[in-house]
């Protein structure tokens, strides 16, 4: 593979950036800045990986397809972690789809070149676990969300979430293309998108939309927003102690940070607290139980 002509290479990505700089000079060679075109298809399902991508402006998508060939995206990465994760954790094959979301940059390394990384023990091992365990909440926290939330909701989530990797405030995003990551049929996400256009939130002309309403697109998404956008400010928040020299201190438990996102999510809470009444289930009238006789002799 061909390494970066820099010697020095200034990366977008922050798992890479994070790293010490002789760490990330010893990666530099086994590095390459490759871009991703929208819709390109990185790792089609149970293909072997041959290289593993940091992305620093691309998003990339996974999905999960079955065999009637109906999809759902099953996790989201940006800038904040690695596309690949499975060679971290073993395996030599992708389940599922990787499509490009968002046009864009990334650094490609080798899968061999990684699985010898870890077997050197290298200081991307330890960010790479941590990264993995905030992956795995973000895996388990959607399909939550899927089940138990509605469409508008859901599609109010998944729109801030693509929105915190860009910066601008436009979305190239078709409705088809919403639905096939969402896995809801188009009608649905048709009428979600219209009542979130009523209500200002958001503007939608073919296949551009526009957030209008940052606010009061975060008050109609469902918790899961918030809670998978804390996850990843503790993930960075982590950063200092999982690279400290010391070992003792990477072993410490992680201490729950005060991060922006959860500070949100409490206001949030309270928020709706104080705006409802808790009723107590009314009472069947059930006797108290008798105690118990004792029997003198």
């Amino acid at each position: 593979m061909r390494g970066l002509s820099e010697p020095h290479p200034v990366t977008k990505n922050r798992i890479l950036s994070a790293l010490l700089n002789g760490a990330y000079r010893h990666l530099v060679p086994k590095l390459e800045r490759v871009p991703l075109a929208l819709g390109e298809v990185i790792y089609a399902a149970d293909d072997p990986i041959r290289y593993v991508y940091f992305p620093e402006t691309a998003v990339i998508s996974m999905l999960a397809i079955m065999e009637s060939g109906d999809t759902a995206e099953v996790g989201l990465i940006g800038n904040e972690g690695m596309v690949g994760i499975r060679v971290f954790l073993g395996a030599t094959t992708e389940p599922e789809q990787a499509i490009v979301q968002v046009p864009g940059t990334a650094m490609r390394m080798d899968a061999a070149a990684l699985r010898e990384e870890l077997r050197l023990g290298s200081p991307l091992q330890h960010l790479l676990l941590r990264y993995t365990q905030s992956l795995m909440r973000l895996i388990s926290q959607s399909a939550a969300c899927n089940v138990h939330h509605p469409i508008e909701q859901r599609l109010a989530r998944w729109l801030l979430m693509m929105y915190d990797y860009i910066v601008s405030k436009e979305l190239r995003l078709t409705q088809e293309h919403i639905s096939v990551m969402m896995g809801s049929r188009r009608p649905s996400i048709t009428a979600a998108a219209s009542r979130l256009q009523k209500a200002g939130l958001v503007k939608y002309t073919r296949g551009h939309i526009v957030i209008r309403d940052r606010q009061g697109l975060e008050a109609a998404a469902c918790e899961c927003y918030w809670v998978i956008r804390e996850e990843f400010e503790r993930l960075h928040a982590d950063i200092p102690r999982l690279l400290s020299a010391d070992p003792a201190s990477r072993n410490l438990p992680a201490q729950r940070t005060a991060t922006p996102a959860r500070a949100a999510r409490i206001r949030r809470t309270a928020t709706k607290a104080a705006g409802s009444v808790v009723r107590m289930p009314p009472s069947r009238g059930r006797r108290p139980p008798r105690p118990l006789r004792r029997d003198h002799r």
